[in-house]
C-alpha cells in the first residue's frame, strides 16, 4: 500500500502545484500578448519540476511520516520552489528589460502574500492526504474504510462525468471557433453580455466584446449585431451600455438590437432564434466561453461560428477562475438542450 500510496501523494502534489501555479500567476511574466502564454504554461511546468526535485531533497513524499514531519517538509519544499521560481521568472523579465519593459519592481507585500496563501493551500492539502491515508490504512471490515472509499468512488465518478461533458461539447465546438477572414458572408453578430463595473461602464472582458463586434461591423463582416445582457441589481442594462460603445464607434442604431433578456447563454441564443430569427450568427465573445456558446447556438437552431476577442491580457488567476465556471455552466448547458429545454417569452 506505501507503494501507492506514495504514487497519489506524488500525482495529487503535481496537481495541487500547477493549480497554485495558475492562481498565484508563478509563472506569468512581461512578454508580447503572443508569447505570454507559451511563456506562462512553460514556467508553471518548470515551477511543478522545481516542486518535485526540491522535494526529494527534503523527503517530502514519504506518506508514513509523522504528521509534523509531513506537514514541515511540504512547506520546506514549498518555500523552496516559490523563491527558485520568482528568481526565474525575475532573471527573464529583468533581461526583457529595457526592449520591452522596464526593470520588473515585486512588492514584499505582495510576495508575502502569495507565499502564504500557497502556504495554507499546501497545508490543507498535505493534511487533507494524511487523514485520508489514516482511514485506509484501517482495517478492511473498518465502516469508515469503507464509506470512505465509496464517497471516493462517487466523487471521482461525479468528477469525470463533468470532465467527460465538457471534453465533448469543446472538442465538438473547436472547429467553429474561427478568425475574422474565414466568415464567409455577413452574418448577424451575437454579442453576449459580461457584467457592468460599479460605475454601470462595461467591464473589461465586455468592452473587449464589443470592440471586437465593431470591427467586423466596419470590415463588413457582420451587418447587424445583437447587444444581449440582463440587468443588475440596481436595473441597469448592459445591452444600453454596449450599444452606445458601439454607436460610439460609428455603428448605425439601426443595425443594432437590444436583447436584455440575455441574463445566461441559453436566453441570449433563445431569443436570437425565436424572437428576432436569426438564421445564421457569427458569436463573440472570451476563448473559455465560446464553446459552450457555440454548442447553445447551434443546437438551437442557429448556424453558428464563433471569435474570440480574447487580448491576451487577462490574468491566469482570472482565466483560472473562469474556466473552473465552465466546468459546471457547461454541464447546465447539455442540460438545457437534450433534457430541460426551458422556453421563454417576452
Amino acid at each position: 500500500m506505501k507503494n501507492l500510496s506514495a504514487w497519489f501523494l506524488v500525482l495529487g502534489d503535481i496537481a495541487c502545484i500547477f493549480v497554485l501555479s495558475v492562481v498565484l500567476g508563478l509563472g506569468s511574466i512581461l512578454l508580447p500578448d503572443s508569447l505570454i502564454w507559451t511563456a506562462f504554461w512553460g514556467l508553471s511546468a518548470l515551477f511543478v519540476i522545481c516542486w518535485l526535485m526540491i522535494g526529494a531533497v527534503f523527503k517530502n513524499f514519504d506518506p508514513e511520516q509523522s504528521v509534523g514531519l509531513f506537514l514541515r517538509n511540504a512547506l520546506l519544499t514549498w518555500s523552496a520552489a516559490f523563491i527558485v521560481s520568482k528568481l526565474i521568472t525575475y532573471a527573464i523579465e529583468y533581461s526583457l528589460s529595457g526592449t520591452t519593459h522596464g526593470v520588473p519592481v515585486y512588492s514584499l507585500e505582495g510576495l508575502m502574500v502569495e507565499w502564504l496563501a500557497g502556504v495554507l493551500f499546501v497545508a490543507a492539502w498535505r493534511f487533507a492526504y494524511k487523514v485520508y491515508y489514516a482511514i485506509l490504512a484501517r482495517s478492511a471490515k473498518s465502516v469508515l474504510r469503507k464509506l470512505t472509499i465509496a464517497a471516493t468512488t462517487l466523487f471521482s465518478i461525479f468528477v469525470l462525468t463533468i470532465f467527460l461533458i465538457y471534453a465533448f461539447v469543446n472538442i465538438g465546438s473547436a472547429w467553429q471557433i474561427v478568425n475574422s477572414n474565414e466568415l464567409n458572408g455577413p452574418r448577424a453578430a451575437i454579442v453576449f453580455g459580461a457584467g457592468l463595473s460599479v460605475n454601470n461602464e462595461p467591464s473589461g472582458v465586455l468592452y473587449e466584446r464589443v470592440a471586437l463586434s465593431t470591427q467586423l461591423y466596419h470590415s463588413g463582416k457582420v451587418d447587424t449585431i445583437v447587444m444581449s445582457g440582463g440587468l443588475d441589481g440596481a436595473g441597469n442594462s448592459e445591452a444600453e451600455a454596449m450599444k452606445k460603445i458601439a454607436i460610439d464607434s460609428g455603428v448605425p442604431q439601426q443595425n443594432i438590437i437590444l436583447d436584455n433578456e440575455g441574463d445566461r447563454t441559453y436566453h441570449s441564443c433563445y431569443t436570437a432564434k425565436n424572437t428576432y430569427g436569426l438564421q445564421r450568427a457569427v458569436l463573440i465573445s472570451q476563448r473559455y466561453h465560446l464553446p459552450r456558446a457555440l454548442f447553445i447556438c447551434n443546437h438551437l437552431g442557429i448556424d453558428s461560428v464563433g471569435i474570440s476577442s480574447d487580448r491576451g491580457i487577462d490574468s491566469p488567476a482570472a482565466v483560472f477562475n473562469w474556466n473552473l465556471r465552465e466546468f459546471f455552466a457547461t454541464v447546465k448547458s447539455v442540460m438545457d438542450v437534450f433534457i430541460l429545454k426551458p422556453t421563454f417569452t417576452q
